[in-house]
């Protein structure tokens, strides 16, 4: 049979140029030049480069073979010129003109003309004749122009000549900063000038006049002095230059003060006036001094008083002189004496005086016997005799120095008790740990007291009775010492019995010591188990009286290896020798010989000769071996080549679980391999399993012969 293949015609197409991206893009002719008639896609884009498909309309006649046609139209990418940004500049500076070709080479003109007043808008316009420039854009370029800034403060108000003046704000009222200069004058006018710091930007010097007023000191007339206590008029409040104001402190008359006077600021014209004083004297009244009379003892001589005062002033005394009593008399100034005031004079006559000495308490025999007191408690001084002795009861007298007037001598008895000294019956020796009853606290001679350190049952020590002075009659007892001796435990020494096997011979244990110490031991002896004993010494043998009880365990030793269990296996599956030594070092042999067929209890026999194995016993192990499992399914009969083929049964017949392998295969006939889940409880000797599935071949049906096509066509 021949079949014809007509020839393909493609349509043609004269090219579209390229455009630049956003121009006008006609839509394209739907009959080719060669008169194939169809439609393009996708639809038509002016912003990308795109392929278009022309699609022929195949029912048009003559058009059965046309093939489809593509053409790809460009789209050039805008230009867009780049330029430095100028950087922003200050009213009036000088304004570079931009340049006429961009960054990336595009060349082109700027408008408007340059202007260095005003944040302007220029554009850039590129000449689209110049090669490469077809799709050049325009581009502008907004140049700021800041406006100057004045830095604005807040004016300082006037002050007045030497008043403080706090350094101006090194930031504006409009946060400009930067310094000020000259530096601050608060004694006259001054213009101050703010220059701004370089990084404040298109901000101007700005100016400040602060304004220095003279200080005006008001004067007045001095007043006069006066004496303590005369009158003293209000000073004036107004100066004698007309300055209004106040006087501080209030007036004094007792006393030379320094007077304030403060002007009222707040008066017209007075803001500058500042503080002046004034001292006022007030002369002290004159208190005529005398040379004070020594005291006299009642009926000694007394002497006229003088007329005048050791500082000269003149006057007369009263009442008349009296030796015999303790009087005060008078000094009268003459009136010539300005400001003198009176002034009086107390005489003392003083009685005889007696010392009077707090009485020494009784002392005990040789107990620290202070000196006796040089002083009398009413301030007499003087010596005592004869000299102090604590040993003896004496009487001592106090002498009064010869400076003393009118004291006399005065006597003290000292007593001097005798010791008393505490008798107790001597306390026995213990042994360590024994019962030691407290000591009595009081004596066999009737002294109460308490004994110190607390009472000790395990160390020698010696106890310190401590009298009670406050008790009547003990004023005298003396401390009084016992020594208890506590002897030490004696603690038997034995050499200890080796550990012996089960059943054993085992020798009674000695009855002495190895430190000689008798006694007996309990229970009786057993040579089947493992028993503590214990010595009890005779305490009624010399020098055992703190001999303590002893232990002794005597170990009695059966040994049974330890191994590790064996897992079971599975029928014919290896099974490793048994370790001839165990988990606890036990050394033998095994018996009977390996076998991985059939469950078999071994027997182990340990080697008795070998060190610390004496004792050990013989012990077994029951090695489990498992039958095999094998999988049963039924057959799954043959198919024909593509038809469904049902996935194998994932548990058998004989409820084994497990998967198969390889996947499933309807197309050809395969050996599928069953492999069981050995992790399944009672699988562990389940073994793999096969099946065939055929796959017949598919019959091919006969056909009459196709009729012609076009190339290509299906």
């Amino acid at each position: 049979m021949t079949i014809t293949v007509n020839p393909l015609i493609t349509p043609t197409f004269t090219q579209v140029v390229a455009i630049c991206n956003g121009d006008v893009l006609a839509a394209l002719p739907t009959t080719s030049n060669n008169n194939v008639i169809g439609t393009w896609s996708p639809a038509i884009n002016n912003t990308l480069t795109t392929t278009y498909t022309f699609s022929p309309d195949t029912t048009q006649p003559g058009q059965a073979c046309v093939v489809n046609q593509t053409m790809e139209i460009t789209v050039n990418p805008l230009i867009t010129p780049t330029f430095t940004q100028v950087a922003a500049i200050c009213n009036g500076e000088s304004l570079t003109v931009l340049p006429t070709t961009s960054n990336n080479g595009v060349t082109g003109t700027w408008s408007p003309a340059m202007d260095n007043t005003a944040t302007t808008i220029y554009t850039f316009t590129p000449d689209t004749t110049q090669t490469g420039q077809a799709c050049a854009v325009n581009e502008t370029m907004t140049i700021t122009v800041n406006p100057l800034i004045t830095p604005t403060f807040t004016r300082v108000d006037p002050i007045c000549n030497g008043e403080t003046l706090t350094a101006l704000p090194t930031t504006s009222n409009n946060n400009i900063t930067g310094t000020w200069s000259p530096v601050m004058d608060n004694t006259a006018t001054t213009i101050y000038t703010f220059t701004p710091n370089a990084s404040e930007t298109c901000a101007i010097n700005q100016t400040m006049t602060i304004k220095v007023n003279p200080l005006i000191t008001p004067t007045f007339t001095q007043v006069v002095a006066i004496c303590n206590g005369d009158v003293l008029a209000a000073l004036p409040t107004t100066s004698n230059n007309n300055v209004i104001g106040t006087w501080s402190p209030a007036i004094n008359n007792t006393l030379t003060s320094t007077y304030t006077f403060s002007p009222d600021t707040t008066q017209p014209g007075q803001a500058c006036a500042v503080n002046e004083t004034m001292e006022i004297t007030v002369n002290p009244l004159i208190t005529p001094t005398f040379t004070q009379v020594a005291a006299i003892c009642n009926g000694e001589s007394l002497t006229v008083l003088p007329t005048t005062s050791n500082n000269g002033v003149t006057g007369t005394w009263s009442p008349a002189m009296d030796n015999t009593l303790t009087t005060t008399y008078t000094f009268s100034p003459d009136g010539s004496e300005t400001c003198a005031v009176n002034e009086t004079m107390t005489i003392t006559v003083n009685p005889l005086i007696t010392p009077t000495f707090t009485q020494v308490a009784a002392i005990c025999n040789g107990e620290s016997l202070a000196v006796l007191p040089p002083t009398s408690n009413n301030g007499v001084t003087g010596t005592w005799s004869p000299a102090m002795d604590n040993m003896l009861t004496t009487t001592y007298t106090f002498s009064p120095d010869a400076l003393e007037t009118c004291a006399v001598n005065e006597t003290m008895t000292i007593t001097v008790n005798p010791l008393i000294t505490p008798t107790f019956t001597k306390v026995d020796p213990i042994c360590n740990g024994e019962t030691l009853i407290a000591l009595p606290t009081t004596s066999n001679n009737n002294v109460i007291g308490t004994w110190s350190p607390a009472m000790d049952n395990t160390l020698t020590t010696t106890y310190t009775f401590l009298p009670d002075t406050t008790q009547p009659g003990q004023a005298c007892a003396v401390n009084q010492t016992m020594e208890i001796s506590v002897n030490p435990l004696i603690t038997p020494t034995f050499t200890q019995v080796a550990a012996i096997c089960n059943g054993d011979v085992l020798a009674a244990l000695p009855t002495t010591s190895n430190n000689n110490v008798i006694g007996t031991w309990s229970p009786a002896m057993d040579n089947t188990a493992t028993t503590i004993y214990t010595f009890t010494p005779d305490t009624t043998q010399p020098g055992q009286a703190c001999a303590v009880t002893e232990t002794m365990t005597i170990t009695v030793n059966p040994i049974t290896p330890i191994f590790a269990q064996v897992a079971a296996i599975c029928n014919g599956e290896t099974l490793d020798a048994l370790p001839t030594s165990s988990d606890n070092n036990i050394t033998g042999t095994w018996s009977p010989v390996m076998d991985n067929t059939l469950t078999t209890t071994y027997t182990f026999s340990p080697d008795t000769t070998q060190p610390a194995q004496a004792c050990a016993v013989t012990e077994t192990m029951t090695i489990t071996v498992n039958s095999l499992i094998t999988a049963t399914f039924t057959q799954v009969a043959a198919i024909c080549n593509g038809e469904t083929l049902i996935a194998l049964p994932t548990t058998s017949n004989n409820n084994v679980i497990g998967t198969w392998s390889p996947a499933m295969d309807n197309t050809l006939t395969t050996t599928y391999t069953f492999s069981p889940d050995t992790t399944q409880p009672g699988q562990a000797c389940a073994v793999t399993e096969t099946m065939t599935i055929t796959v017949n071949p598919l019959i091919t049906p006969i056909f009459a012969q196709v009729a012609a096509i076009c190339n290509g066509e299906a």
